[in-house]
């Protein structure tokens, strides 16, 4: 299940679209690119729900805003995938 949250990376707030795994937690993040990280499960404690307006911020409009990013930046092949994955699971 995608999810869209904030995930402090050690320095600063990210938001990120998260999938977690069996082992894994794969988190597409806005960098110098769009790209997907992956990261240890015991790093979702760093995850929290992104809220707009009180609600769960829409994943349709995280979709966009990370595309809209990707045409300035560049996007990977995996990112791509996770954004399609993202749309489909609506």
């Amino acid at each position: 299940m995608l999810t869209v949250h904030r995930w402090h990376d050690g320095e600063r707030y990210v938001t990120t679209i998260a999938r977690p795994g069996r082992t894994k937690l794969h988190l597409l993040v806005i960098d110098t690119t769009v790209r997907v990280i992956s990261r240890p499960l015991r790093e979702q404690r760093y995850l929290q729900p992104l809220l707009l307006k009180g609600q769960p911020y829409p994943v349709r409009r995280a979709v966009r805003r990370f595309r809209d990013a990707g045409r300035t930046l560049g996007i990977t092949e995996a990112a791509k995938e996770m954004l399609k994955l993202a749309l489909q699971q609506e």
